[in-house]
């Protein structure tokens, strides 16, 4: 996407002053790897709905694995495609993905467990929500190793200097 729309995402709303080259390099990382970062969440969410449906004994972890990998091909195409039409348009990419796509996936997802575990709509509503709160703690967790790990690696020194250098001009 960035070939061909190189201002589709853009942070710098987000980024904060002296921060630039932290985020770009980060970001930079990030479009470099974005595919291998993508599957290595697979067995993430395949551990997750494992747990969320540990009380159906219908499918083993192997089996969670491939079935979180077809709902990962279905949603990268259908996304991928969505997102082409919506650049086209000329819809902003940052609010098409989190107000349409995200919804979208999720209630794709929700769906295919639905009828995968012959689910009532309540349960599945109870799964999503508990699969949303495994996410959301596992993604605490994630986030704390990931700034221990700068903190250990002298990653966060760039972060303090733009905080301190943030300070000093205002």
């Amino acid at each position: 996407m960035n070939k061909f729309f190189p201002d589709a995402i853009n942070f710098t709303n987000f980024e904060q002053q002296g921060m630039e080259n932290f985020q770009k390099s980060n970001m930079a990382f990030v479009q470099e790897y974005q595919s291998l970062i993508a599957m290595l969440f697979v067995p993430v969410y395949a551990l997750m709905s494992k747990l969320v449906f540990i009380n159906y004994k219908n499918y083993n972890f192997t089996e969670h694995l491939v079935i979180n990998m077809y709902l990962f091909a279905h949603m990268s195409i259908a996304s991928a495609v969505m997102a082409i039409l919506a650049l086209l348009l000329g819809i902003n990419f940052m609010v098409f993905s989190t107000a349409i796509m995200l919804p979208l996936q999720v209630l794709y997802a929700a769906y295919a467990f639905k009828r995968l575990f012959k689910l009532s709509v309540k349960n599945i509503i109870i799964k999503t929500l508990l699969f949303s709160l495994v996410l959301m703690i596992l993604s605490v967790l994630l986030i704390i190793t990931v700034v221990f790990m700068m903190y250990i690696t002298g990653g966060m020194d760039e972060i303090m200097e733009a905080a301190t250098t943030r300070q000093k001009l205002n």
